[in-house]
């Protein structure tokens, strides 16, 4: 895949340097092993092992040829955001929909679909990194749990004008 320069800018920002070394043996894992790695990481999206898995996994999704836009918006309060957790949730965005494209290959057309796939495993983190730590609550992330329940995400995603 080749995110949008956008999503690769933010990577290296967000990131600041790879946690896990080298990483090209990601390259080498099918995409069974890449979903069992991406579960991992949203079962226990704050775990020790947590930062370089996330590292690991946005490396494997830039690298590997299959092409989508994150749209960069629709966590856009989020990315000046204190603490770290919550800068997190943008690499999550990239992990979750490149995940859900593995799986769902004929969505690829289909932007809107596979960016609500995304960004509804998004606060599915989120909703794990506050059952841990009440601390991380957010009010954006809130409004999105919110918009998720009343069923108007969809919406939200279809709306968004995307940088």
């Amino acid at each position: 895949m080749r995110i949008a320069a956008t999503a690769v800018w933010l990577c290296a920002l967000v990131a600041g340097g790879s946690e896990a070394g080298d990483t090209s043996w990601v390259l080498e894992l099918s995409d069974a092993e890449i979903h069992t790695r991406v579960q991992q990481l949203e079962a226990d999206p704050l775990g020790k092992d947590a930062n370089v898995l996330r590292s690991v996994l946005v490396t494997y999704f830039d690298e590997i040829d299959l092409t989508f836009e994150v749209c960069t918006t629709h966590l856009k309060p989020m990315l000046n955001s204190r603490p770290r957790s919550h800068k997190d949730l943008w690499l999550h965005l990239i992990i979750a929909t490149g995940d859900h494209l593995l799986s769902n290959p004929d969505q690829l057309s289909q932007t809107h679909v596979y960016q609500l796939a995304g960004l509804e495993r998004v606060i599915d983190v989120y909703d794990r990194m506050i059952q841990h730590n009440s601390k991380l609550v957010h009010p954006f992330m809130e409004d999105l749990r919110a918009r998720r329940e009343d069923g108007t995400l969809a919406e939200f995603v279809r709306s968004s004008k995307c940088d």
